[in-house]
């Protein structure tokens, strides 16, 4: 019995802590009903758009990003950058 309450409260921790997947091509209403309060339009011309998404806040100078590069309305490149401030 304890095995098996062991292996379900496993199983509930994984689950609570999924990580969003994106996939090159998926489409930029997707991606901003996984990110309605957190995507932050970067740049933005009539044929494409660039989001960041803060991923950690290392101290107050410091943050990382995730950028998302859509063209078109598809995910085309997402990368990593990170924000030095007061340098």
């Amino acid at each position: 019995m304890k095995k098996i309450t062991i292996a379900f409260s496993l199983m509930i921790a994984f689950a609570a802590c999924r990580v969003p997947s994106y996939t090159i091509g998926m489409s930029e209403t997707d991606f901003k009903s996984k990110h309605k309060w957190t995507a932050q339009v970067a740049e933005q011309t009539a044929s494409h758009t660039v989001y960041k998404v803060q991923t950690s806040f290392q101290d107050e100078k410091r943050k990382t990003y995730q950028f998302f590069y859509f063209e078109n309305g598809k995910l085309v490149r997402l990368d990593e950058g990170q924000a030095m401030f007061g340098i």
